[in-house]
């Protein structure tokens, strides 16, 4: 599994390795990778993967940059995104996820929720267990996954450059319109 982003608490990350200590034994082929800057919150984190005895079983890979394609190769290692948030702006990882084919998990919350749409499964960020199970399904269910996986390269496709300037060219005719 990995996740993509600050290594905070508003990304709900202990409560993603809480769910990962409920799910990793059910699940023993397969490591949590986390992938991005720390912040304060990585020293409660390492703190709860020893305590939890999941050294062997979590990757903290720091920053990782977008201009060698080393972020693409890991969504295309990956099982599946977990995104856990606890509140979010504009939330890209989800649909870099989505671009390479990987399943998404994501936070149930309004923001994620307009990016994922029905492409990913939504669960609430605070139910550890709901996000453990979820974890275990995507591991042994076959199936799911790939309807997943299909459903987000589909969505994907909605998130275009030519659709965003589009979008934008509205929005000024819009905003021209309502100053004449």
């Amino acid at each position: 599994f990995l996740y993509v982003g600050v290594i905070g608490k508003h990304k709900n990350v202990l409560g993603l390795l809480e769910a990962w200590a409920m799910a990793a034994p059910r699940v023993p082929a397969l490591d949590l990778v986390l992938a991005g800057p720390f912040e304060p919150e990585i020293a409660r984190a390492r703190a709860f993967v020893a305590e939890a005895g999941l050294g062997e079983r979590v990757r903290f890979l720091g920053a990782v940059g977008q201009g060698d394609d080393a972020l693409v190769h890991l969504y295309n290692a990956a099982l599946g995104l977990v995104f856990p948030t606890l509140y979010e702006g504009w939330c890209a990882p989800p649909l870099e996820a989505m671009a390479c084919g990987a399943p998404v998990l994501a936070s149930d919350i309004p923001s994620v929720r307009e990016v994922v749409e029905e492409a990913g499964a939504l669960l609430p960020p605070e139910d550890e267990e709901a996000w453990a199970l979820a974890m275990v399904r995507l591991a042994e269910d076959g199936a799911w996954r790939a309807d997943l996986a299909e459903r987000g390269l589909r969505h994907v496709k909605k998130h275009s450059w030519e659709g965003a300037a589009r979008n934008l060219r509205r929005v000024l005719s819009l905003v021209q319109g309502a100053g004449a």
